[in-house]
């Protein structure tokens, strides 16, 4: 396998524990090459230094900064209330 996509956002919001314990999942499955493409989606503001530092120790080398939903106001909280000046500042 040399593509590996980890979407939707949701991985900037897990622990540096929960990281590992998911890319263990396709290196115990399938032959990862070593110089397979790990894409990481993330949801602008909302990735931790710990998590980062675990996604890039673990062999991330790509990044995708899911911005499908952008809101000048938000008025509900969650992973896609943030305005489009995030992705820009972090």
């Amino acid at each position: 396998m040399d593509t590996v996509y980890f979407g939707g956002g949701t991985p900037s919001l897990l622990s540096a524990e929960q990281v590992r314990r998911i890319f263990a999942a396709p290196r115990g499955e399938f032959d990862v090459t070593a110089d397979a493409e790990i894409t990481v989606e993330c949801a602008p503001g909302q990735l931790g230094d710990a998590t980062l530092d675990e996604l890039l120790r673990l062999g991330m080398n790509r990044g995708a900064l899911g911005c499908s939903r952008l809101w000048m106001r938000s008025t509900r909280g969650g992973a896609d209330a943030h305005t489009r000046d995030v992705p820009r500042r972090d």
